[in-house]
């Protein structure tokens, strides 16, 4: 454990750790898994996925926890759908590994390439209530400092229409689902910085 309060175990197994402070102690059993896909989807279940959540908020938990755990990294190039274990890839693995997350939620997903500033990149499009709509988990994961990303996240491009996502991502033709994003319904609750009070339906 370090003085920031990181543990770090050099292999899968249990451990009691005991914090001693004010003539009271605090235990606290810390499991630690062999490092798959399996284990990694199971812990963001546990982690994030709460009892009684609707789609909406499963699929807001699963964007929340790639923008705080992920990080924007060139050197991890290629990881896809691993980048939920490597932490760290570029624009289509962030998409791949939101798509890895959505089918194991049941939830509808699609893979959007295309360009932004004429630069290529890769997004998502998930649908909800029978209406697709746009996610790019790289552009809310906060931008980049020293080549990696903040810890930040925002919903700037959570749930948006295709006419929304046009302004800056242009699509690429060949990838039909964008012309489907009509519904605008959550368009104006883009936000900077704030998970908490996405409206829930």
């Amino acid at each position: 454990v370090s003085k920031g309060g990181v543990i770090r175990a050099d292999k899968p197994g249990s451990a009691m750790i005991t914090v001693t402070g004010g003539g009271k102690d605090l235990k606290y059993q810390v499991k630690v898994y062999k490092l798959n896909m399996k284990n990694r989807v199971k812990q963001i279940r546990k982690r994030e996925l709460k009892q009684g959540m609707n789609t909406l908020e499963k699929i807001l938990a699963v964007h929340y926890w790639m923008s705080r755990h992920i990080a924007y990294d060139t050197n991890q190039r290629g990881s896809g759908a691993k980048i939920l274990l490597t932490g760290g890839g570029v624009c289509a693995d962030y998409s791949r590994g939101f798509g890895y997350m959505m089918n194991e939620l049941k939830v509808p997903y699609a893979a959007m390439i295309g360009t932004v500033n004429g630069i290529l990149h890769e997004w998502s499009m998930v649908k909800y209530k029978g209406k697709w709509y746009h996610i790019d988990v790289t552009f809310d994961d906060g931008g980049l400092t020293n080549g990696r990303s903040r810890t930040i996240p925002r919903l700037y491009y959570f749930m948006i229409a295709s006419k929304l996502m046009g302004k800056d991502h242009q699509f690429d033709k060949k990838y039909v689902y964008a012309k489907k994003a009509t519904s605008t319904k959550f368009d104006n609750k883009r936000k900077s910085s704030d998970f908490t009070r996405f409206p829930m339906d």
